[in-house]
Formats: structure tokens, C-alpha cells, sequence
């Protein structure tokens, strides 16, 4: 499970972000499916090193059972929608995007950004986060996660399409420097 990685502490920005692509493509290729899962959440993420890709990750998301209900999910990633639809809207593949934020900010930071005994509280508020990144240090990371994390699902990238490219945009230039160095 993706929960293991996490906690790896020899797992480093690099790795990190090879993981992130990875974890992207695979929501791109369910949202592509047309399904949205409604649950994710690192139990919800398997990932194993592709021995044929360089530093690359096979990753599955499972449990697609909240899929197909509207209320079944879990509060600490829920997105703000799923706590509150009638004041932040419809759920679906948007959700899924801050979910999967989430995810990606306790990747890169160590934890969530907010305590967990107030998740619900914290991601039902009106307010978006105040993001507070201490370990990673790459400003357009930073802003890729921000805006995958704002609370009106009109201010997140319009669909996880557009939230690959602007993060291929980065991964390219990413990849560049390390060639560089």
C-alpha cells in the first residue's frame, strides 16, 4: 500500500515525484473510464516498482464500491463537497482531484494538512488551507497541490486532463534540472 512508501524515509523528492506522475496517469486513466471513486485514500492505493520502466511505479487504485454511492466515503480525504454538497456542489471526478491532493501534500510533507480529530471541520470550512510546506521546496509543486486543494471545486484544475499537463509541464522541467546536474 501506498502507506508504506510514506513512511519510508529514505524515499527522496525524486522518488517522490516519479510517484506523483504515476499516481496522476492512474486517476487520468479511471476518470477517462468515466468513473469517478469517490474514496481515495492511501488504503485505496497499491503501487509496486516497475522493474521495466526506470524509477518508474505500477499503481492500482482499488475499491471503487463508494463509486457508485453518494454518501460512503472517508472523512479525513473526503473533499469538501462530499462533507457539505449543498454549500460546495455535486461529487465527482473534482473530488476525486482533492482527494488525491491530499494525498500527494501528506506525500511530500510527512502528513495532512490540517489535525485529524478536526478533518471534517477543517475541510468543510470555507477557508482554504494554509499550506504549509516545510520539506518540499519546489515552488511549482507547491502551487500544482495548492490548487488541486481549494476548496471550491471551481478553483481546482478544470478536470485531472488539465491537472496532468500543467504537472507534466513541471515533471519536464524537473527531469531537465536533474539531467543538468
Amino acid at each position: 500500500p501506498l502507506r508504506s512508501i510514506k513512511d519510508n524515509e529514505s524515499f527522496d523528492l525524486k522518488d517522490k515525484i516519479l510517484l506523483i506522475n504515476c499516481l496522476l496517469q492512474t486517476l487520468k486513466a479511471v476518470h477517462e473510464a468515466g468513473v469517478a471513486h469517490k474514496d481515495i485514500k492511501p488504503a485505496n492505493i497499491l503501487v509496486q516498482p516497475d522493474l521495466k520502466r526506470d524509477q518508474g511505479w505500477k499503481v492500482w487504485l482499488i475499491d471503487f464500491g463508494a463509486s457508485h454511492q453518494e454518501r460512503r466515503f472517508t472523512p479525513q480525504y473526503g473533499a469538501p463537497e462530499q462533507h457539505m454538497p449543498l454549500a460546495y456542489g455535486e461529487v465527482g471526478e473534482l473530488s476525486d482531484m482533492f482527494s488525491l491532493g491530499l494525498i500527494i501534500y501528506e506525500l511530500l510533507e510527512g502528513g495532512l494538512p490540517f489535525q485529524e480529530e478536526d478533518a471534517v471541520h477543517q475541510i468543510a470550512s470555507s477557508e482554504d488551507f494554509e499550506l504549509n510546506f516545510h520539506v518540499c521546496r519546489v515552488q511549482k509543486l507547491q502551487e500544482i497541490v495548492a490548487r488541486m486543494l481549494a476548496k471550491d471545486p471551481q478553483k481546482r484544475f478544470r478536470n485531472i486532463v488539465e491537472n496532468c499537463m500543467v504537472f507534466d509541464s513541471f515533471f519536464d522541467e524537473f527531469q531537465a534540472d536533474l539531467a543538468r546536474a
